[in-house]
């Protein structure tokens, strides 16, 4: 068909009926849905070629469970599941829990008993005595330095159990806790002492992000026009971050039913994201970016300045995960310790998520989500105005919350000072390049990326990396990150590694010596389940971690020796199979 043929072709296809107002009204509506169906059409396979990853994992995803429908299939899944879940279930529960407690005593017991008994339970858990753990608990509880500030918590904490943020008017004082912390930390953070700044305390990192991730969502929903629902900014709200994000942002996606757009991170980007790479993910339903300060797997920090100037033009916010690197980083700056930029003094930075039980010290159950505007925070709150009992409005996700993790928080960071957190960070970066440089030294292993703060990433090119994680904990005691895409090992510095780094370093030379000579030697257990999915999309591994979760929930007793009768019949069981 040559070009004056189609040309006339679709003009008679576009062309209004000649008679007849609802005949032409209808043709306008055909080809307006037409129009519509086509440019979503079109967003679909932009997005596809634009997301090559995440269009090819969706796919396999979708194949994965297709062939979930096939009984030979399903069962075959469910045997790898089960072989994997039994490993953990040896781990975690052993032959059983000799004491275990499936129900309240009908009587009460004396305070000295219960005490004892936690007291035998916490002699057990060695490893953060031993300087041995990684991440957890950042302060050093078994370290005469910190001793002072240990009583101080919990003399601070027993001042302050019997008390509930929820109500103001009876607790003054926790309230008046609460807010100082928040503008303690946005005073760290670069906060003008002036201004619309402000935030939120909260129970820990991930209910941090999920509170600044409802903050967006509500905010972009309540800014879209007539226009941009018809355009397509109706759908699911979006939030651009890099492959090393948190996975609270993941649960945040989840619960507030939006839309995760990735980009990638890996040894090619520096393992940090690349502002061209963000600039292309924005599209009509971008509400934020996320971006790290630093990331989790590799202690790199994401180019924050240049995010910012990028989601100024574009006009979408930019959240700062400093969960790790809360307080950390501030002190670094303090100690004159190259830093890069990432907090509310570079423009654009319109929200942080900043942990103050990491290395600000306190006890777990303290961060902090921030705002550089009091309209973004207010879009947090779920005011509900027509409940029977009266007004209800809470500053997070939780209702009644323990004054007392307020108060040892606060305590915390007055003891400390902006000069002991100064301290802390040299102390902390001093380990940091300390170790790295050990690794470095050691033959069969290297750096995967020279990093930013707090923790270190390192490889093999030589031998399994996750054997060496394994032997590390079952031979000599001591706790790696596993990392995966690509394979790695991380160590998180704290407190306790400056009694234990150089005793590490040894153990780590010399299990690297073993398997430079045994180069074959497989992970097996957790590690080398890494291993087994390593080419198959994140929902392969969903039916283990979740059964994971749930034995970790599981009080599992001895189980009670067999009668006579019943032995008597099993053995007789088994030498029938025998037979």
């Amino acid at each position: 068909m040559d070009l004056d043929k189609l040309r006339s072709s679709l003009e008679s296809l576009l062309a209004p009926p000649e008679e007849g107002q609802a005949r032409k009204l209808e043709h306008y509506l055909a080809l307006a849905a037409a129009g519509y169906v086509s440019y979503r059409a079109l967003a679909a396979l932009l997005w596809a070629a634009s997301n090559p990853t995440e269009f090819k994992n969706s796919a396999i995803e979708s194949a994965i469970e297709a062939a979930k429908c096939l009984p030979a299939v399903k069962a075959m899944i469910q045997a790898e599941e089960d072989k994997s879940l039994a490993g953990i279930k040896r781990s975690l529960h052993g032959d059983g829990d000799p004491t275990a407690l499936l129900e309240m005593p009908r009587e009460g017991l004396n305070a000295k008993d219960v005490l004892e008994t936690l007291k035998t339970m916490r002699e057990h858990e060695t490893r953060m005595r031993d300087g041995t753990a990684t991440g957890g608990i950042y302060s050093d509880p078994f370290s005469a330095d910190t001793k002072t500030m240990k009583e101080l918590q919990a003399d601070v904490w027993r001042l302050y159990s019997a008390s509930n943020a929820l109500y103001p008017g009876i607790y003054p004082s926790v309230r008046k806790i609460e807010a100082e912390l928040i503008r303690m930390t946005l005073s760290m953070c670069s906060a003008p002492a002036e201004g619309s700044h402000c935030g939120l305390l909260t129970s820990g990192g991930t209910e941090s992000v999920l509170l600044a991730t409802k903050a967006y969502r509500d905010s972009f929903r309540s800014s879209i026009t007539v226009l941009g629902r018809l355009m397509g900014a109706c759908g699911p709200v979006e939030v651009v971050a890099g492959a090393t994000r948190h996975p609270a942002l993941d649960k945040a996606v989840k619960c507030f039913g939006m839309r995760l757009v990735t980009v990638p991170v890996n040894e090619s980007t520096g393992f940090r994201m690349r502002p061209a790479d963000v600039a292309a993910a924005i599209g009509p339903r971008t509400a934020f970016v996320y971006a790290s300060a630093p990331t989790f797997p590799h202690g790199m920090v994401d180019p924050i300045a240049e995010l910012g100037k990028l989601c100024q033009r574009r006009g979408v916010g930019l959240h700062v995960d400093n969960c790790l690197g809360g307080v950390l980083m501030s002190g670094m700056r303090d100690a004159g310790i190259a830093v890069p930029e990432f907090d509310f003094a570079v423009p654009g930075v319109t929200s942080m998520s900043v942990d103050l039980h990491k290395y600000g010290l306190a006890s777990k159950g303290a961060s902090t989500a921030l705002f550089s505007f009091r309209e973004l925070r207010a879009h947090a709150f779920v005011p509900v105005a027509d409940f029977p009992g009266g007004f209800y409005v809470t500053p997070t996700m939780q209702g009644s919350r323990s004054g007392a993790l307020m108060a040892q928080a606060w305590a915390t960071m007055v003891y400390m000072g902006r000069d002991g957190y100064t301290r802390l960070a040299r102390s902390v970066d001093s380990m940091v390049r300390r170790f790295a440089a050990g690794v470095e030294a050691i033959d069969g292993l290297r750096l995967l990326v020279r990093p930013d703060c707090s923790c270190v990433a390192f490889t093999s090119d030589v031998f399994c990396i996750y054997a060496l994680v394994e032997r590390m904990e079952h031979r000599r005691g001591w706790a790696f990150v596993t990392l995966q895409k690509p394979k790695a090992a991380q160590l998180c510095l704290m407190q306790a590694h400056e009694r234990s780094l150089a005793t590490m370093l040894t153990d780590l030379s010399a299990e690297a010596a073993y398997l430079r000579e045994h180069p074959d030697t497989k992970a097996t257990g957790m590690a080398g389940a890494y291993a087994v999915v390593e080419n198959l999309p994140p929902s392969a591994a969903f039916g283990t971690l979740k059964g994971y979760q749930a034995l970790a929930l599981d009080v599992v007793p001895v189980a009670a020796p067999a009668s006579s009768a019943t032995a008597a019949a099993a053995a007789a069981a088994a030498g029938s199979h025998e037979a």
